[in-house]
């Protein structure tokens, strides 16, 4: 079931993991393998000439993943010109506007009661009363005696 879940999701432009693009394919990820294996002989092993063959792995690797990126691209295109496509125009939509969205949307807290709280005004009200309660507290520490003079030699002169 997950496998089948998994290609839905690969094969709709989606991705699977934070890591994987909806443009990535086995091209690229062998393109982008020997870029680090050259890295790595470059900065690890001192290899002689590691340098120059990382430089050039790197240039490879760009223009793969731009090739792959062009055709996924034209790829999606396509499709979204089909039936089927023109669903996928209202997910990418929606997608695209919850990636807009402001970051400082609250969500759902609970009230002193327990009780749960989804308007945003209740929630900022709750968050308003919270603060307010917390800041406000009197201080519970005992008054210090004496002068409350800062400096000076003791009789009052300050010079």
């Amino acid at each position: 079931m997950w496998e089948k879940q998994r290609n839905w999701w690969k094969n709709s432009g989606y991705g699977v993991s934070r890591g994987e693009k909806w443009w990535w394919n086995g091209e690229v990820q062998e393109s982008i393998k020997r870029k680090s294996r050259a890295y790595k002989d470059w900065k690890v092993r001192h290899a002689q000439g590691a340098e120059e063959l990382y430089r050039e792995e790197e240039i490879d690797a760009r223009r793969r993943v731009g090739m792959a990126i062009g055709r996924a691209a034209e790829q999606m295109n396509e499709r979204l010109g089909t039936r089927e496509g023109e669903n996928d125009i209202y997910k990418i939509s929606n997608l695209r506007k919850r990636q807009r969205e402001d970051l400082g949307k609250l969500g759902v807290i609970k009230d002193r009661d327990g009780n749960i709280l989804y308007r945003d005004e209740d929630i900022k009200k709750r968050w308003r009363k919270y603060f307010e309660q917390l800041l406000n507290i009197e201080n519970e520490n005992e008054e210090m005696g004496g002068s409350t003079e800062v400096g000076g030699n003791g009789d009052g002169d300050t010079g």
